[in-house]
C-alpha cells in the first residue's frame, strides 16, 4: 500500500520533530539525566555519572506533539568505546516511561558508528525524543556518542494505515546525506523509489530461486 501511495505522489512532506537533531547548535535544546555532555564536529559526547542508575538518557522536547495511535519513527546513529557497562540503547517517545521504548539495540559494536531506527504506535502522547542506555548499574562511568537523530509522524506525513515499516523508512531516508534531514523535506523522489521497488523485486526472485522455483 505504500508504495502505490507513494509512486501516485508528486510531494510528501515530512518534518523531523527534533530541532537541533545533527547538534549544528551546540547542546542547546537538549536535557540530560546523570551524566553531561559536550558536542564536538556535530556529534554529542555522553560522560554518566559514577552512580548506581540503571538508565541514562539524552532527550529533546517535542513541540509538535504526536499524539495517542500516532505511528511515529525514530532513528539516530550510536557509537561506544566501551560496552561492558550497557546493556541495550532504545529510543522513546518520552522522559521516563520506559513501558514506551523502541528501536532497541542490545548488542552495540564498539567503536563503530551503528544506526539505531525503530517505529512505534503511541500509547501516550509524545513528549520527548529521547536516546538512552540501559546500564549495569554498578556505579562505573558510561560514555557514548550520538548524532543524526531523527523523530517523524508517520501518521501524519502518510496517512492512517499507510505508515510504512522501519526498514522502509530506513531505506526512504538514504536519499540525504547521513539519511537524516533538518526541519521540513519533500522526502518523494520517484527515482529512489523505483530503486527500492526493483531491489526488493530482486530480492523477492533470489528468494524464489533459492527455494527450486522459477522467478
Amino acid at each position: 500500500m505504500f508504495g502505490l501511495i507513494a509512486f501516485k505522489a508528486t510531494d510528501v512532506p515530512a518534518t523531523n520533530l527534533v530541532e537541533n537533531g545533527d547538534f549544528s547548535n551546540g547542546i542547546n535544546g537538549w536535557l540530560f539525566s546523570s551524566g553531561e555532555a559536550t558536542v564536538t564536529d556535530n556529534v554529542l559526547n555522553f560522560i554518566s555519572d559514577t552512580n548506581l542508575n540503571v538508565y541514562t538518557k539524552v532527550t529533546h522536547p517535542i513541540i509538535k506533539k504526536p499524539q495517542i495511535n500516532d505511528v511515529v519513527y525514530g532513528a539516530c546513529y550510536i557509537k561506544v568505546a566501551d560496552t561492558s557497562n550497557i546493556k541495550s540503547f532504545s529510543i522513546q517517545p518520552n522522559a521516563t516511561n520506559y513501558r514506551g521504548r523502541f528501536a532497541i539495540s542490545s548488542s552495540p559494536k564498539l567503536n563503530e558508528w551503528v544506526k539505531l531506527s525503530g517505529v512505534s504506535k503511541l500509547a501516550n502522547e509524545s513528549d520527548f525524543f529521547t536516546v538512552g542506555a540501559e546500564t549495569k548499574g554498578d556505579g562505573t562511568v558510561v560514555e557514548y556518542q550520538i548524532k543524526n537523530n531523527i523523530y517523524i509522524n508517520l501518521t501524519k506525513t502518510f496517512g492512517v494505515g499507510n505508515e510504512p515499516t522501519a526498514e522502509q523508512m530506513d531505506k526512504l531516508l538514504e536519499q540525504f546525506p547521513n539519511s537524516w534531514f533538518d526541519g521540513a523535506k519533500n522526502i518523494f523522489n520517484a527515482e529512489h523509489l523505483m530503486a527500492m521497488y526493483f531491489n526488493k523485486m530482486k530480492e523477492l526472485d533470489n528468494a524464489i530461486v533459492e527455494l527450486g522455483g522459477n522467478p
